[in-house]
């Protein structure tokens, strides 16, 4: 089911085993390829960087994403 189809309590939603596999995706794919206004890739750096060590990796909040609304999905996933 599309994500732009959710009916009923988004919490009951993000148990369904598919949907859980399709929000990791999109989640990948927004880590993989979000831009800032410069078109640098903003993500996949700081990620290389915390796999050697070097930094945390911290999301903005004010991200928008032709992906998914993450901090609705990720809300809803954390409760």
């Amino acid at each position: 089911m599309p994500f732009e189809d959710i009916k009923g309590p988004l919490s009951n939603w993000v148990k369904t085993e598919s949907i859980q596999r399709q929000i990791k995706l999109r989640f990948r794919a927004f880590l993989d390829q979000y831009k800032d206004e410069n078109n640098n890739l903003v993500y996949k750096p700081r990620i290389r960087d915390m796999c050697i060590g070097r930094s945390e990796l911290y999301l903005a909040s004010c991200c928008s994403s032709p992906y998914v609304p993450i901090s609705v999905i990720g809300s809803a996933v954390a409760h």
